[in-house]
């Protein structure tokens, strides 16, 4: 059986990372030809190839609509994404056997998808790694294109599922199965801090949505006491270089650059991670969690916003702490808990990498999604 994997643009973000880390165990677990597709070649092209995986490079158009799109630009794009698709399917058409071949696409490049499952009678599963709102535009016929045109949709949390039922999705089109992430990438903490420094890891765009703002506020109001006992280092970029400017200015202001770093965007967190104690996830909603999973595996103890995936993530105070979302001041207070209890930042942090092998490894993702494929197979 053949699985066109198609990503999205661009080379950094957690959905590329999840959507190759699948195709990968897909070939090696379960023996499909796993393909992986990209607009514009790049590093997952070339990681395909030494992985041993068929790849293409096929200038099919980013098909992203923001709520703030200018609605005529919106239409240009759409006719021009038809000729793109086109040209797409010549080139693929007489690659595959189409009655072997399966269509696993994303939300931002829905159009592609549909355009070939169309053209060749394949069966076209969209896996849904963002929530519907408040950045997706979608009109009630964008929803109904949806339904209509993908066979089945896979959530990676019950919180999405949730959310993308109640913007008009099949419910019985969507199949919840959580993101996986392959453990032996990740360094495992050995040794724990006892004294006298507390590393304390942030992960993400710098963004209001990532909580980067309530983060550096919640690191303004911890008392010298506490501040002597920690360093925090955020990793990520702003989405420009001017919102990078903003929080480097918002961390002056604040005076806490002594202890707070911003450490700019790096493919080297995996091996970082060991280097901490505490792991940071601030954010407004998270689909399912990467950074956090991550953080789980290496075994930090993680700090989460009691939001979106993140409490089923951290299903108890056994497996990391929440705080109330935008609370700033509940945030200093959790922080606080741990760096004044060591042993619990180990027990905690124990406790979550044992979460994390039993429940969000890449090998128990594929599983669960080529058992989806066999069934979708199986339909009339």
């Amino acid at each position: 059986m053949n699985i066109l994997f198609f990503l999205n643009p661009g080379e950094k973000g957690g959905s590329n990372k999840s959507t190759y880390m699948l195709a990968k165990k897909i070939a090696k677990n379960h023996s499909l030809n796993s393909v992986i597709i990209t607009p514009k070649w790049n590093v997952f092209n070339e990681m395909a190839r030494q992985d041993g995986m068929e790849t293409f490079s096929i200038d099919y158009m980013y098909n992203g609509t923001h709520a703030t799109a200018e609605h005529y630009r919106v239409i240009i794009k759409a006719c021009l994404n038809k000729v793109y698709y086109w040209l797409a399917y010549r080139k693929l058409k007489k690659k595959f056997n189409w009655n072997e071949t399966l269509i696993h696409s994303g939300m931002s490049i829905l159009g592609i998808g549909s355009f070939l499952a169309k053209k060749t009678n394949a069966k076209h599963i969209m896996h849904l790694r963002e929530n519907p709102f408040p950045w997706i535009y979608l009109s009630k016929k964008e929803i109904s294109r949806m339904n209509k045109e993908v066979d089945t949709f896979i959530s990676i949390s019950a919180d999405t599922t949730n959310n993308w039922i109640k913007a008009g999705l099949n419910p019985k089109k969507i199949s919840t199965i959580y993101n996986g992430i392959e453990p032996n990438l990740i360094t495992s903490k050995i040794e724990y801090s006892t004294e006298p420094k507390f590393g304390i890891m942030i992960n993400g765009w710098l963004s209001k949505a990532k909580g980067t703002d309530i983060a550096i506020e919640a690191m303004s109001k911890l008392s010298s006491e506490i501040r002597d006992k920690v360093y925090v280092d955020f990793y990520g970029v702003g989405t420009s270089d001017k919102n990078t400017k903003e929080y480097e200015e918002m961390i002056k202001k604040f005076e806490i650059q002594d202890f707070v770093t911003l450490k700019g965007y790096t493919e080297d967190i995996p091996s970082l991670l060991k280097n901490y104690d505490i792991g940071l996830m601030n954010s407004a909603r998270e689909a399912f969690g990467r950074t956090t999973v991550e953080y789980m595996f290496s075994g930090l103890a993680v700090i989460a916003s009691n939001t979106g995936a993140n409490t089923e993530l951290i299903i108890s105070e056994k497996f990391g702490l929440l705080y109330e979302y935008g609370n700033s001041t509940e945030l200093v207070e959790r922080i606080c808990e741990l760096v004044n209890d060591p042993k619990r930042i180990k027990v905690i942090g124990l406790n979550g990498k044992c979460r994390a092998y039993d429940n969000f490894t890449a090998d128990k993702n594929a599983q669960s999604v080529f058992d989806l494929y066999e069934n979708l197979m199986k339909r009339v």
